[in-house]
């Protein structure tokens, strides 16, 4: 081959192999974009995820408050027939002693 010959064909094998390596730049990046908006919907589901589960922890933490409210208001209910109870029996005793005489 002539010297002519030889530069022609390191040429056109150097442009041929840019040409691939450009080729494959673009799709690396192309990839890249692709990766980095489903990196985006990914951390946005989380985000939503994490927003759904403060809204649960709260509905939670109302719900136990409100249980404990309603325990206490049945044991302050417990206390007052407690209180009750001995004037009623007491009530009943008079009452009693009253038919039996």
């Amino acid at each position: 081959m002539s010297d002519v010959e030889d530069e022609t064909f390191n040429t056109v094998v150097s442009r041929s192999s840019q040409t691939c390596r450009i080729d494959l730049l673009e799709e690396i990046i192309e990839d890249a974009k692709d990766n980095k908006k489903i990196l985006f919907q990914t951390m946005q589901s989380i985000m939503n995820l994490m927003k759904e589960v403060e809204l649960q922890e709260a509905a939670a933490e109302q719900a136990k408050e409100e249980a404990a409210r309603g325990g206490m208001d049945i044991l302050v209910k417990v206390e007052e027939l407690k209180q009750m109870l001995p004037h009623a029996k007491e009530a009943n005793d008079m009452v009693v002693h009253l038919l039996i005489t």
